[in-house]
Parts: C-alpha cells; structure tokens; sequence
C-alpha cells in the first residue's frame, strides 16, 4: 500500500527533473510505459504470447487505447510540470477521475447521479483554484 503512492510521487518529481533537463514530455510518457512494459513482460510474455493471435487481430484497438492512455493521460500532466510545481500536478491529476465520468456521461450517455456530479463539480473547482493560484481573473489568462 506504500510503494504505490510513493511510485505516483517519484513519477511527478521526474516529470519536473526532466524538464530542467529537456526531455520531451512525450518522450518521458512513452519512456515511462516502456519501463512498465519491460518489467512486466517476464512474467506477462508467455501470456501475451499465447494471446499473439487476438492481440493481433485488435491490434487497431490496442493502439488506440494506448494513444488515449498516454495522450490524453500521462502527457498533459508531464507539459502541466513544465509550469507548476509537483504537488500542484498531483492535485490536477487526481480530478482526472472526474473527467473520466464526465466523458463516460456525454460520450457513452451513462447515467449521472446528483453525487457524482457534485464530487465532478467540486474535482474541477479544485483543479481551477490550484490552476489560478485562487486567483479567479488568472483563469481568463
């Protein structure tokens, strides 16, 4: 339970290192699921491999999953620790919850309770108070 958030934790430090050190944020993101894959693969390669024929027939699918993953997930927080600092990156990133429901409701019509869109309301209101630095005129900057 302690190596999770402390592998979270690192992972936000290394994003503003490696902008000190101008390492693309896209690169960081893809480097980073590299590294994950290759630890994981000894013990998912025989899996993976059994599975090769399906995996290859939705290999469309896997890529796109992949893309929405590191793209949509992984990279803007690395641009993000480009202009603030960790911490601040951390609390934008746990609203990403809160957009997941948000697309999950008006792409895929799931249905939205009055107590997920109060916690969406008050995730985003976070994020927009940390992004401003509470500063409310800073949002239209």
């Amino acid at each position: 339970m302690l190596i999770t958030p402390a592998l979270f934790a690192a992972n936000l430090v290394v994003a503003r290192w490696a902008q000190g050190a101008g390492i693309p944020p896209v690169f960081l993101a893809f480097g980073r699921w590299m590294l994950a894959f290759l630890i994981l693969l000894p013990s998912c390669g025989p899996r993976l491999w059994a599975l090769r024929g399906l995996l290859r027939a939705n290999w469309q699918r896997i890529l796109l999953l992949a893309g929405l993953g590191m793209g949509l997930s992984v990279a803007p927080q690395y641009v993000g620790a480009r202009h603030t600092s960790a911490a601040n990156v951390g609390i934008i990133f746990a609203a990403c919850p809160a957009l997941v429901t948000l697309i999950e409701t008006l792409v895929w019509k799931a249905p939205l309770s009055r107590r997920q869109a109060g916690g969406m309301f008050l995730a985003i209101l976070g994020v927009l108070v940390v992004l401003s630095k509470g500063d409310v005129t800073a949002l239209g900057q």
